[in-house]
């Protein structure tokens, strides 16, 4: 389902909200554009950082909101109840918002 959604943005150039568990098990949040999609891997543009990076883990979880969220805190709480649910304890799960 992630991966599928994942597809979708990236075919209409759409913008992503991503947060993932770093690997010394930090909440991350990002703003990226996916790039390419290869098995459980994808490379994005991250405009944190300003440069391309690439998530190499497999796609853990997605939830689509009905109202789109920009505040942080909204965008937290779902995906900490995302974690809450599917989190496995593996460093950089990526979970896209």
């Amino acid at each position: 389902m992630m991966k599928e959604q994942l597809i979708k943005a990236m075919k209409r150039n759409q913008l992503v909200n991503m947060m993932y568990v770093s690997k010394s098990g930090v909440v991350s949040k990002r703003r990226i554009k996916i790039i390419k999609i290869f098995g459980d891997s994808f490379q994005f543009f991250c405009f944190t950082r300003y440069s391309d990076r690439a998530m190499t883990k497999r796609f853990y979880c997605s939830k689509t909101e009905e109202i789109p969220i920009n505040e942080t805190m909204d965008l937290y709480k779902v995906c900490t109840e995302l974690l809450d649910k599917y989190f496995e304890g593996g460093a950089s799960t990526p979970i896209i918002c």
